[in-house]
């Protein structure tokens, strides 16, 4: 339901939290771990471990590569 906000008579307040640095700390299993806890079925935690796990990553500079590094931490960028 939509309320209409006249003359100040409603308040509307939001609490936001920005928690992709909290996942960027949190190793994968614990990731798992913890979604399991939160109810989900064995085949959506199996498929977000998936997708967390067994991941490369490196840096690109110009047209300079770095070398490839397993992520053990941490989610893909724009993931969240």
């Amino acid at each position: 339901m939509i309320k209409k906000i006249e003359n100040g008579t409603e308040h509307v307040g939001a609490i936001l939290m920005d928690l992709s640095k909290a996942f960027d700390c949190l190793p994968h299993n614990l990731i798992a771990l913890k979604i399991k806890a939160y109810g989900l079925s064995d085949n959506s935690v199996s498929l977000v471990h998936t997708y967390l796990t067994n991941r490369k990553l490196r840096v690109k500079i110009g047209k300079v590569h770095g070398s490839w590094t397993k992520t053990i931490k941490g989610v893909p960028q724009g993931s969240i």
